[in-house]
């Protein structure tokens, strides 16, 4: 449904089959799109996604406010730094996490 992001990380908005895992989902984009920047730009060679990753579901209902959020990005993040909102979004939802593990 939508992608976008800044220069750290992306949002993607998208459905997923039953058949498909979400880290086969990213696995698959991680790769392509790698594979792609490095054809694209031989000053991005050395470019390499993190090894994690973060996935969150939701209802059809609030599909539009999340495309809306992935849209806002860029002016978000002028105000709070990804890892604050990374964390804001696991609080919120009480996932436990070990922050060694969130970085690269």
């Amino acid at each position: 449904y939508r992608v976008g992001g800044v220069s750290n990380h992306i949002h993607v908005a998208c459905s997923l089959p039953r058949a498909l895992t979400v880290s086969d989902l990213l696995k698959s984009i991680k790769s392509l799109s790698s594979s792609w920047i490095k054809r694209r730009d031989g000053r991005c060679l050395n470019f390499s996604w993190q090894t994690g990753y973060a996935a969150f579901s939701l209802g059809q209902s609030q599909l539009n406010q999340l495309i809306c959020y992935i849209e806002k990005q860029p002016e978000r993040h002028r105000e709070q730094k990804y890892q604050s909102e990374l964390r804001q979004f696991l609080d919120k939802y009480h996932v436990q996490y070990d922050e060694q593990y969130l970085w690269d």
